[in-house]
């Protein structure tokens, strides 16, 4: 099927196993995963996806931008996308001229440094080298080290995975902007219905871009149900402010 010029595959795979999409990198195509599908879809459901112009997608008739093609794909799949690395909070490795592999100079090398999974020397790899250096302080941002530690980045991530399959509101429910200024962009997802439990059918996303604490009125009383801010708890009443640099998932109260 074409959506806005983007050419997406059949899924293929388990109906309610999860979901897996595939895209391919500049100048590539769908054929680049054509001998790995078949692995993946023995257990996931797999989605692949060419840019406009390659393989069987047709070329867009104009210019067509990195947002219209996020927005195109994010039509075809609703589901959310985290690169490799990024639940763990990885900066991108510091690669040598000799080390680089990447034919186009290195300027995509940093990004696609191993994943640290353990502490010490290699990191969780079975061979002594890696075809690329890892990322910087490995060991404090591997996934063994995370995994003990309830305020990292990978604790955050895996709160919210939980709470967004939890919930109707964050998995179906509608946008609606109810704040846009003062460093603050919050929305509010909501579904129909009448059954509310853990704030399923109702919950507001707000995050604060800036580094002071801000007034965040309209929502005072609702309670948190996860927090990038180590100083707010679950179900801590909101209070009409958001912490600084804070992310905050909340639901009314009931």
């Amino acid at each position: 099927m074409t959506i806005a010029a983007i050419s997406l595959a059949e899924p293929v795979g388990p109906d309610g196993a999860p979901l897996l999409v595939l895209g391919p990198s500049l100048g590539t195509s769908t054929l680049l995963w054509s001998t790995t599908i078949p692995a993946l879809a023995e257990r996931y459901r797999v989605i692949a996806w060419d840019l406009p112009g390659h393989c069987a997608a047709p070329a867009a008739t104009a210019g067509f931008t990195v947002g219209e093609l996020a927005d195109a794909v994010a039509s075809a799949v609703d589901a959310p996308f985290l690169y490799a690395g990024e639940e763990l909070g990885l900066e991108d490795a510091e690669v040598p001229p000799e080390a680089i592999v990447d034919p186009s100079g290195g300027r995509r090398d940093g990004c696609r440094a191993p994943i640290p999974w353990t502490i010490g020397p290699g990191h969780g790899w079975a061979s002594p080298g890696t075809w690329l250096p890892f990322p910087p302080e490995a060991d404090e941002h591997s996934v063994e080290a995370q995994s003990a530690d309830p305020s990292s980045t990978l604790a955050l991530y895996r709160r919210l995975l939980t709470l967004r399959s939890a919930s109707d509101a964050l998995r179906l429910g509608g946008h609606e902007i109810v704040h846009d200024h003062d460093g603050v962009l919050a929305w509010r997802r909501s579904v129909g219905g009448t059954d509310d439990t853990n704030g399923a059918d109702d919950v507001l996303v707000a995050v604060n871009f800036t580094s002071e604490p801000v007034v965040f009125e309209g929502f005072a009383d609702w309670n948190s149900l996860v927090s990038s801010h180590p100083d707010r708890a679950v179900a801590q009443v909101v209070g009409g402010h958001m912490m600084p640099d804070e992310a905050l998932w909340a639901a009314p109260p009931r």
